[in-house]
């Protein structure tokens, strides 16, 4: 009797396990092809309230390699001219202040009257020459900048580097402009004198 009886709790022991067992499967399995039909049915997204706008690239220029080439290869004669300019500049400056000098050890050795008036004027050439050095040293030096600035900013591809030798660049071919406009006017003024004078002198001579 008392066999029987645990023979039927085990029993229904083992029933009950094989009961829950299955059914934990099938909650498995259902969870499963619901997970499955919501993914296909309705893709997972990531709702946000914020809104991305496109960046787009910030218009520039663009320099080739072939371009680059260029500008290093410009900057590396703009540097030796404007050594060579920084050169001239002490020549012309060490001459400006000995030329009163130079122009009375001439007048000594040859009494001329080319010699004796460049003598006397002495103070003005010299004037006159170190106005021309100072102006050819800004030419030089903004050459010199110009290459210095630019090989630095290609070597290290820094941008800074390169607008600030355009700069100088700018600067260079502005000097050269206003320089250009002054001689231009100077030139027209020389012609009309000439002219003027050459009228009178002709309304001189039929007078």
């Amino acid at each position: 009797m008392t066999g029987g009886v645990l023979k039927a709790v085990s029993l229904a022991f083992a029933f009950q396990e094989y009961f829950y067992e299955v059914f934990v499967w099938i909650l498995i399995v259902y969870n499963f092809k619901t997970n499955k039909s919501y993914l296909t049915n309705k893709p997972l997204t990531m709702e946000t309230n914020e809104t991305f706008e496109p960046i787009s690239p910030e218009p520039g220029l663009t320099l080739t390699f072939e371009a680059q080439s260029y500008l290093r290869e410009a900057g590396k004669w703009a540097s030796f001219l404007g050594i060579l300019g920084f050169i001239f500049c002490a020549i012309i400056l060490i001459f400006a202040l000995f030329a009163g000098s130079i122009f009375s050890r001439m007048a000594a050795v040859s009494p001329s009257g080319l010699a004796v008036a460049l003598a006397g004027m002495g103070g003005f050439v010299s004037f006159i020459y170190i106005l021309f050095d100072v102006l050819y040293f800004f030419f030089a030096l903004y050459l010199y900048q110009f290459g210095d600035k630019i090989k630095k900013g290609l070597t290290f591809t820094d941008t800074a580097h390169v607008t600030s030798a355009l700069g100088k660049l700018k600067s260079f071919f502005k000097l050269w402009g206003v320089v250009t406009i002054i001689l231009l006017a100077f030139y027209a003024l020389a012609i009309i004198a000439f002219i003027a004078i050459g009228v009178g002198a002709a309304s001189m001579m039929h007078g």
